[in-house]
């Protein structure tokens, strides 16, 4: 790959480059992923080695978007030690209203018609968050044309709403879920217990019948993961979005 990634970069001009963007990075193996960090460096090495000024040098670049202990993984690896200096950008919650507008307007300059009472319920079945923007906004385009019309409608959005979630477990929910140690993951089903509401720890200890400086440890593990975070005295909720429902859909419901 090395050899290749070089040639290629000859036959650029200068200044140019070679940006190699991993989408769903959770899904590839920290092996992998190592890998490709690692010709990273060789190749900057090889185009430092050529003795060429920097502006005429050829980039090489890359981009990993993936679930944060995914990325906490990779960042502990040796062989990686050089990531920790990249930038990091967390993506946050996206306004409803800009979900909205963007769905009206992606779908507008595909030459199809959504209203914005269908496009604002796209936006709250999305609940702001980035990869569920993207999933809905798919889903419910599929659903449309599956029917045959120009038109996005509300059912389009309920059965777009309902294989975004699907595919979110798969994507998201599930490699986290399974990803945690034992006694993590008896934390959270604990949590997963409380249906929209916040999660006292004191029931936490109940449920698992644990003591506090246990559910203290794992709840500072859990944080630490950015799968949950404090939510007031005493008080705990999901980071993740739809991690408790996906436990009580696939976990404890067969138990």
């Amino acid at each position: 790959m090395r050899g290749l990634v070089n040639e290629r970069l000859k036959k650029l001009g200068p200044g140019k480059g070679i940006l190699f963007a991993i989408d769903e990075a959770q899904s590839a193996s920290i092996e992998e992923l190592s890998a490709l960090a690692v010709l990273y460096q060789q190749v900057l090495g090889d185009q430092d080695a050529t003795g060429l000024p920097d502006g005429d040098q050829r980039g090489l670049a890359l981009v990993f978007a993936g679930l944060p202990s995914m990325v906490d993984d990779l960042l502990e690896e040796p062989s990686v030690t050089f990531l920790r200096r990249a930038q990091q950008r967390t993506l946050g919650a996206i306004s409803l209203p800009q979900v909205r507008d963007s769905y009206i307007q992606t779908v507008e300059c595909a030459g199809l018609c959504i209203d914005a009472g269908t496009a604002d319920l796209a936006a709250h079945k999305s609940m702001g968050h980035p990869y569920m923007v993207q999933l809905v906004g798919y889903y419910m385009w599929r659903s449309a044309v599956r029917r045959g019309s120009q038109v996005i409608e509300g059912c389009d959005v309920e059965v777009g709403h309902a294989d975004a979630v699907s595919e979110f477990y798969e994507a998201v929910d599930a490699p986290l879920y399974y990803g945690l140690r034992t006694p993590q993951r008896l934390f959270i089903e604990a949590m997963a217990v409380d249906e929209g509401k916040l999660t006292r720890m004191a029931d936490i200890i109940e449920r698992c019948d644990r003591t506090q400086s246990w559910a203290s440890k794992y709840r500072a593990s859990l944080i630490r993961e950015r799968v949950i975070e404090a939510a007031g005295y005493g008080l705990v909720r999901f980071s993740v979005p739809m991690l408790g429902k996906y436990i009580r859909d696939r976990v404890l419901w067969h138990e």
